[in-house]
């Protein structure tokens, strides 16, 4: 992968995890909250897809993703709406 790549997920990872906290730790009540999540999680793929520029490797890399944060979703019920 390239570093133009690389750089641009990694940017857009830690936008995304900042985000998902500030949504979390809102006074909105949870409806809105999953509403709000759901929402950023559109933008997120879309975004970490173009940077990819090829589905099948945005595939793979979302399955890696998602293996690593596992244990998270069985913790964590709203971890399962994010990934």
């Amino acid at each position: 992968m390239s570093s133009d790549i690389t750089s641009k997920v990694e940017s857009e990872n830690k936008s995304f995890v900042s985000d998902v906290v500030d949504i979390m730790g809102s006074s909105d009540d949870d409806d809105t909250k999953k509403s709000k999540i759901l929402n950023r999680k559109k933008t997120h793929d879309g975004m970490v897809s173009k940077a990819f520029g090829d589905d099948n490797v945005f595939s793979s890399y979302k399955k890696k993703v998602d293996a690593k944060i596992q244990p998270f979703k069985w913790k964590y019920k709203m971890a399962s709406l994010v990934f």
